[in-house]
């Protein structure tokens, strides 16, 4: 059984990693431990990046609650993979 989405004024919060497909919009909002799941960061992690504005996926505050946009979590994942400078090797 799947958690319903709440919904906020910008369209539905996803509270699950596991409800996130490819075909799942970049628009879509996602929530911190959500983020956190994606990234392989902690909460506490994603948290100080915040703070000190540099070093995370970009994030905003609805209401008081910090939300994160799935295609910015994607780009910050595909440029954190770029500049590993991982080379690979075909046979």
């Amino acid at each position: 059984m799947t958690t319903p989405l709440r919904t906020i004024g910008l369209g539905p919060v996803i509270d699950d990693a596991s409800e996130i497909t490819e075909s799942t919009p970049d628009s879509a909002i996602v929530s911190v431990d959500v983020c956190a799941q994606l990234t392989g960061y902690t909460v506490s992690s994603l948290r100080k990046f915040r703070e000190v504005r540099r070093g995370g996926p970009t994030s905003f505050v609805l209401g008081r609650v910090v939300r994160y946009k799935l295609g910015d979590v994607r780009d910050f994942v595909q440029r954190a993979y770029d500049e590993s400078n991982v080379v690979t090797t075909t046979k």
